[in-house]
């Protein structure tokens, strides 16, 4: 049995994330690669930077907000701890 969930998430100051999980036969899979992930965040870092002008020129805040995102993702089964914990961070 295939069944898709939906889960809002939200980081701090950053918009919610919607996160699209696969569950085959009640378990859980991951499938987010790092360019998902990295897309999902740099939507999210814009929609704060317009709420709030300065966070744009704010680059801890922003290595910060990566670091928390990737951090809840994991928390939530969204990545892998392998993933979570290879992925530098870009910013």
């Amino acid at each position: 049995m295939l069944c898709h969930s939906t889960n809002l998430h939200t980081i701090g100051c950053l918009a919610p994330l919607l996160v699209y999980s696969i569950e085959v036969k009640g378990i859980r899979t991951m499938r987010h690669t790092k360019a998902q992930v990295l897309e999902q965040f740099r939507y999210n870092w814009k929609v704060a930077c317009i709420a709030n002008p300065s966070y744009k020129t704010d680059k801890i805040r922003k290595r910060i907000a990566f670091g928390d995102f990737t951090d809840m993702l994991c928390k939530n089964g969204d990545i892998t701890l392998k993933q979570y914990e290879s992925w530098s961070n870009p910013f």
